[in-house]
């Protein structure tokens, strides 16, 4: 039987399964939910940002956690897993379904790649740091402010229980990461594609605070470079959890800028000031990524700055939505 890359993701994650697709030269299943069997399978010789087929695996069987399952035809089918997918709001309240995606869903993909001896690469996130000052991949540096936070860190923790002799398993901890075929929607939308739609539209910027709070915003492409190093990483890399970011800051008057001279290389001016208000509670006024354990572990090395990234992205924004289609 022919063994599949597969990822199982959120939106915004296309690029990673292009990527693969390019690399590996095969066949990637873009899984939206191994629990119900759907996927979309991506093929190499697939142009990025096309539409992928949709197609019904109808012989998956993957039960809740301390019951029986049964992975139908995927036994052995898999090279690598992908797990990028989560609950990502932040002041989601309803405990019960944050861990239960976050943290039991995840046990189940897990166990699932130990018993395949398949490796297990997986998204954490920046948001077990808390308000921390520091940001290393230590528990001295790790507090969760809320659910979404805890049940990353929890997953970690359990990761990092696992024998050294383990199927290859690695958290990444992305921070603020953006690119092209991210989802601008919702509430919770990242503030470079909400910033980038108020832009093109001749709305007003708004900024929380007095925009000196920064972020150490990691461009799509970065991320993907280490989830691939990761995949490939030496047995000494395996049951660990790493920083993936670009080990800078850039405050929210900084992006300001960027964004608005990207959208003048591209004919679109917007000549507004940002609109400065309250401070949020709870918002963590700096984070900057220490990413030496990445780099000496994984050979991590970011290749985008955020004024890279985002130049590289702006004419995807740009198209999405100038389109009719956008509401």
């Amino acid at each position: 039987m022919a063994r599949h890359r597969v990822v199982v993701r959120d939106r915004g994650f296309d690029y990673l399964s292009h990527a693969l697709a390019l690399q590996t030269h095969q066949l990637v299943q873009l899984a939206r939910d191994l629990v119900h069997g759907g996927v979309v399978l991506f093929r190499p010789e697939d142009e990025f940002g096309a539409v992928p087929r949709f197609e019904r695996v109808r012989d998956a069987r993957f039960r809740e956690q301390g019951r029986d399952r049964r992975a139908g035809r995927f036994r052995g089918a898999f090279k690598a897993v992908f797990h990028q997918g989560a609950c990502s709001d932040t002041t989601a309240s309803d405990g019960r379904y944050v861990m239960d995606t976050n943290y039991a869903y995840s046990c189940v993909l897990l166990e699932f790649c130990l018993a395949e001896g398949a490796p297990f690469i997986y998204a954490s996130s920046a948001a077990t740091y808390g308000a921390s000052t520091e940001f290393r991949e230590e528990p001295a540096c790790e507090g969760p402010l809320n659910l979404y936070g805890y049940s990353k860190l929890l997953f970690d923790q359990r990761v990092r229980q696992l024998s050294p002799s383990a199927a290859q398993v690695v958290g990444l901890r992305y921070f603020n990461v953006f690119g092209p075929r991210q989802d601008p929607s919702g509430a919770y939308a990242a503030v470079i594609p909400c910033w980038t739609a108020a832009m093109i539209r001749g709305e007003d910027v708004i900024i929380n605070g007095d925009g000196e709070t920064s972020r150490d915003f990691c461009f799509v492409a970065n991320a993907v470079q280490a989830n691939i190093l990761a995949a490939l990483a030496p047995e000494e890399a395996r049951g660990e959890v790493y920083n993936i970011a670009v080990g800078d800051r850039t405050s929210l008057n900084e992006l300001f800028n960027i964004l608005r001279e990207a959208l003048r290389k591209m004919q679109i001016n917007y000549d507004r000031a940002p609109i400065y208000k309250d401070f949020r509670a709870g918002d963590v006024r700096h984070s900057w990524a220490d990413i030496g354990k990445a780099k000496g572990n994984l050979g991590y090395a970011p290749a985008h700055r955020v004024k890279d990234g985002v130049e590289i992205a702006m004419p995807w924004y740009a198209d999405f939505f100038r389109a009719k289609s956008y509401r």
